[in-house]
């Protein structure tokens, strides 16, 4: 199939392919330059490069920003965008930005479709993440048999004491199902 471009809207000087790819296009920007004022420069278009980041799904860097490709892909090329809606991939390849490969969904459908296609990002596989599930198991361990403060254990490791807590309960960090149990002398106290 040949490759197809088009605009990719309020995007001006961008375009995405029905392959998945994003390129700049010729185009004339202005500069100010110090000591001669504003200057017209031609700037030739190129196919962007795109960054395979942690999270598994490539980003091209526009004007300064992160941009995921998938989802500039599905604006110029997939109808069915509403506001708050995610871009989805319906094979679950997160590299896979053909057109014919993208669906607008809710953020509901689309944790499904990761949840069924076994790509949902969580614990330390997350962009960002401070945790890993072995110190989630010990910030457990410290709260429920130590019996140590939120804020504590929030201090030893560079979180704040909400997510410490989240973390520490299974609000967040749920998938780590080891938990610390209680010894009995931490649950009896003597009769007085």
């Amino acid at each position: 199939m040949t490759e197809i471009w088009k605009p990719i809207p309020n995007l001006d000087g961008y375009e995405a392919s029905t392959h998945g790819n994003v390129r700049s296009v010729d185009r004339v920007v202005s500069r100010d330059h110090p000591g001669i004022g504003i200057v017209m420069q031609p700037l030739k278009g190129k196919t962007l490069r795109p960054v395979h980041c942690k999270n598994g799904y490539l980003y091209v860097v526009i004007r300064g920003r992160s941009i995921q490709v998938h989802r500039l892909v599905a604006l110029t090329w997939v109808d069915g965008y509403q506001t708050g809606f995610d871009a989805s991939h319906s094979d679950g390849v997160r590299t896979n930005n053909s057109f014919e490969n993208l669906s607008w969904k809710s953020r509901k459908d689309n944790l499904h479709d990761q949840i069924s296609h076994g790509t949902r990002l969580r614990g330390e596989t997350q962009n960002g993440a401070k945790l890993t599930g072995e110190i989630v198991l010990k910030m457990r361990e410290q709260r429920i048999v130590g019996g140590e403060r939120w804020s504590t254990i929030a201090r030893k490791y560079g979180v704040t004491p909400s997510a410490a807590k989240s973390a520490i309960i299974g609000k967040t960090w749920a998938h780590i199902k080891d938990q610390p149990s209680r010894p009995v002398a931490a649950i009896m106290e003597p009769c007085k």
